[in-house]
């Protein structure tokens, strides 16, 4: 454990989490051997739980790595981080699989493939991957899938395409925040990460950070200002 998880940990000892949902993290994680004892225990906000196991991931590669990366997915949710999961997914890669050269056999498939439909057979689970109802003024509120979809069964023809193509050229996600670091601002955390040599996650975790050394990190939703290199 690095010294930026340790103050991490003291800093969110003297937050108020009055008001807010909050979980009990192992300060030493019980798959990386901690207990629970109230020594090991902190009750922390869900950002803070998540921002503890992201910190924790960057100490450690391979097991224990993969298993803080798991426990962040978990807190924050499968879809508000593709980032995360990609970089989760690289650390199951071969040696770093659980199953690396092993076979299923049949009756494990067959278990496998029961725990599967039964998640799925539950209706809370099937609305997580179901797309919202459009609120469109054009479209009106009702599913755009299939043949309620005004476009349903026509086709750009290829001069529209190429126009589309020509119009979207060059331009970026309007939801994409701007970090500013020292002063300079980059287009998005991937931009700021690739400039600065810094993980992502830690760039996210002193932008919200209420220690005073971290005040030069900040990100704004939108700016107007040149764009670093």
């Amino acid at each position: 454990m690095n010294k930026e998880y340790l103050d991490f940990i003291d800093e969110c000892k003297n937050k108020n989490y009055e008001n807010v949902i909050t979980q009990k993290h192992h300060i030493i994680p019980k798959h990386m051997g901690g207990d629970n004892l109230d020594s090991n225990l902190i009750e922390l906000s869900l950002d803070d739980h998540y921002t503890a196991h992201i910190l924790l991931s960057e100490c450690y590669d391979g097991k224990y790595k993969q298993e803080n990366l798991a426990s962040a997915i978990m807190i924050k949710g499968y879809l508000d981080n593709l980032d995360l999961i990609i970089e989760y997914q690289k650390t199951l890669n071969g040696t770093g699989n659980p199953n690396y050269g092993k076979k299923w056999d049949d009756e494990k498939r067959n278990e496998a493939s029961k725990r599967v439909k039964k998640y799925w057979s539950i209706d809370s689970n099937k609305r997580k991957i179901q797309k919202p109802k459009s609120d469109s003024s054009k479209m009106g509120k009702y599913d755009k899938n299939g043949s309620s979809n005004p476009f349903y069964g026509k086709n750009h023809s290829d001069e529209s395409k190429s126009k589309m193509s020509e119009s979207r050229r060059g331009s970026k996600p309007s939801n994409t925040l701007y970090i500013e670091i020292d002063g300079i601002i980059y287009y998005g955390l991937s931009e700021a990460s690739k400039a600065t040599g810094i993980k992502p996650t830690t760039i996210w975790h002193r932008i919200k950070s209420k220690n005073d050394k971290y005040k030069d990190y900040q990100s704004h939703p939108k700016i107007k200002a040149p764009l670093s290199n």
